[in-house]
């Protein structure tokens, strides 16, 4: 089953927010979704992409949150 891209949110502040794609050294802007989603975002939260679908993970987040995830090395 396709899990989807998985992104490690860099940086935020409530008008935009900054990702990183797992496996990329570059740093976006977190489009295509809404003010509320972008609300329950902070550093260090991890997103997956799916479909063009952003949502949290939990779990990876919990761990991220906990510095118990090594995001670039992380394999599913």
């Amino acid at each position: 089953m396709e899990k989807g891209e998985l992104y490690y949110v860099y940086a935020y502040t409530p008008e935009k927010v900054y990702i990183t794609k797992q496996g990329s050294n570059k740093v976006e802007l977190l489009e295509g979704v809404t003010d509320d989603f972008k609300k329950n975002l902070a550093e260090g939260y991890i997103l997956r992409r799916k479909d063009n679908n952003f949502s949290v993970d939990e779990e990876l987040t919990e761990k991220s949150m906990n510095f118990e995830l090594d995001f670039d090395n992380y394999k599913e």
